[in-house]
């Protein structure tokens, strides 16, 4: 709808049909392995963008390696994986909590165990809005964990419990040449994995503000990221 009040026209490729967006554009099903679809579809945009991190884009690069993909496919790589995330924000100075690939039980009982009670375990691939995470207190916690979240390829993201006072997310609009803007700092709160309230501005102090508002921004360009894209933080206690 915001597209289209600018005057831009937009279609939209799914594998699936339905949905709100038949009303206001139109749709192209197929696949997301189908090379004539993909093509076709190419052909009649002049940019492509994603609606999550899940969408599959090896065949669309490959039907169509110079069509403007934003974020690009090196953006998503990065960030399908939370393990491949952590460890690029560690490598550009991004402030983080510890953290452990653990690639097995044992591993994991380690990295609690260095760590402390509590932990949290993440699945490193197919996490969505708190699920694919568990905070765990004691060894066998853990295990039910490994067993729940290790997945297909058997490894699980360990990280410090971290207490904080609030969540805390910015949202930063970013061109590909690097101009950015972000809009005001939202306090998030979460119940059973789900958004329960969000404030915007947070209610907390102008310098809480102008550290949160330069992280994401940093964060943005450490990970060439294009479009808008929200980034989480915690407040520490």
């Amino acid at each position: 709808m915001a597209a289209a009040r600018l005057g831009v026209r937009t279609r939209v490729y799914s594998d699936t049909r339905g949905g709100a967006v038949e009303e206001v554009c139109q749709i192209i099903q197929g696949d997301y392995d189908d090379e004539a679809e993909l093509s076709r579809f190419a052909e009649m945009c002049d940019v492509v963008t994603l609606d999550n991190e899940w969408t599959p884009l090896d065949t669309l690069v490959a039907v169509a390696p110079n069509m403007a993909v934003w974020p690009a496919p090196s953006t998503m790589t990065l960030v399908r994986d939370k393990v491949s995330q952590k460890k690029h924000a560690q490598a550009r100075s991004i402030p983080l909590g510890a953290f452990v690939e653990a690639c097995s039980e044992q591993e994991a009982l380690e990295a609690a165990s260095t760590f402390g009670w509590p932990v949290v375990l993440k699945r490193p691939v197919g996490s969505y809005d708190g699920y694919g995470n568990r905070v765990v207190r004691d060894a066998q916690a853990l295990a039910d964990g490994w067993e729940a979240l290790s997945g297909d390829d058997r490894r699980v993201l360990v990280e410090r419990f971290v207490p904080f006072e609030m969540e805390l997310a910015v949202m930063v609009a970013r061109r590909p040449g690097g101009e950015d803007c972000a809009y005001p700092v939202a306090h998030t709160r979460q119940v059973d994995q789900r958004t329960e309230s969000v404030v915007v501005p947070a209610d907390v102090p102008v310098e809480v503000q102008e550290r949160a508002t330069a992280l994401a921004r940093q964060v943005a360009s450490a990970f060439g990221c294009v479009g808008v894209v929200g980034v989480e933080m915690f407040l520490l206690a």
